[in-house]
């Protein structure tokens, strides 16, 4: 029974077709028709399908034909555009097809996925300086192109002014509103804890992000996944998120992330000063 239902909506879509062809490559005005069949299948299979054909000749012996097709449970709705360009001649008739379709179907559940990428807004800078510590009222320094540690003092290297910004969307505490800053693990088993450096272009096992609240208080709020890299890094499952400063070389200093409280370092908060 539906085998010679689906063969009477094919013959009468052909004929659709052999109607359009006869108005010729030469008609000056354009023909537009429209049929529309529909057929329902026997009870077992309980769904119900409907076809509409549009299509429309111009003057440039252009055809396009416009097929949906409609199923009732579950929904599903297809859409077939095809554009057919005839070649006028005395003895032949070159054709050419081109189609697109797009089709949607419903199955009554969604499954949504959300990702987080960086913003590309300009954000406001500011420095962070040492309030207390061995870098009182210094502010912290960057070299773009050398060492990556972030220190408070000058001297060898090309060390200046650090600016910084906060990432409103992935929340990473950036370099120049560009370079995501990282704790550095390798040496948080001498010190007590991780320095802050710029991050390393590829991935590394001793570092991790930091995240940072917005900038609208007094002092910066930042945080990092502690690591431990005594034999190799691992995540302990703690959050360091105390600042410290500490004595990287003679008379130069760094700044860090660390536990709530570190054998004979003293904590410094990080006062935000906004760039003018």
């Amino acid at each position: 029974m539906r085998p010679s239902i689906l063969y009477s909506l094919a013959l009468g879509l052909a004929n659709l077709d052999a109607a359009v062809a006869m108005s010729g490559p030469s008609s000056v005005e354009s023909v537009a028709k429209l049929a529309t069949s529909s057929f329902t299948l026997p009870e077992a299979t309980s769904a119900t399908f409907a076809s509409t054909t549009a299509e429309a000749v111009t003057t440039d012996d252009k055809v396009t034909k416009t097929t949906t097709v409609a199923e009732s449970v579950p929904t599903i709705e297809a859409t077939i555009t095809e554009i057919v360009t005839s070649q006028p001649s005395a003895e032949a008739t070159t054709e050419t097809t081109a189609s697109s379709g797009a089709v949607s179907a419903s199955s009554g559940s969604a499954i949504a996925t959300t990702s987080a990428t960086p913003s590309s807004t300009i954000l406001p800078m500011f420095r962070l300086i040492a309030q207390g510590g061995p870098a009182a009222n210094q502010p912290l320094l960057a070299d773009r192109e050398g060492y990556a540690i972030l220190l408070f003092t000058a001297g060898q290297g090309d060390f200046t002014d650090a600016y910084f910004s906060v990432d409103p969307v992935t929340h990473y505490l950036l370099l120049d509103n560009e370079q995501p800053i990282c704790g550095y693990f390798g040496d948080a088993s001498d010190s007590g804890f991780a320095n802050l450096v710029r991050c390393s272009d590829g991935p590394t096992m001793e570092e991790e992000k930091i995240t940072c609240e917005a900038p609208t208080g007094t002092y910066i709020q930042c945080s990092v996944a502690a690591l431990d890299c005594t034999t190799q890094c691992i995540r302990t499952g703690d959050t360091w998120s105390t600042t410290y400063t500490g004595e990287w070389a003679d008379n130069r200093y760094d700044a860090g992330l660390g536990p709530a409280s570190v054998d004979g370092v003293p904590q410094t908060p990080f006062l935000i000063e906004f760039e003018p």
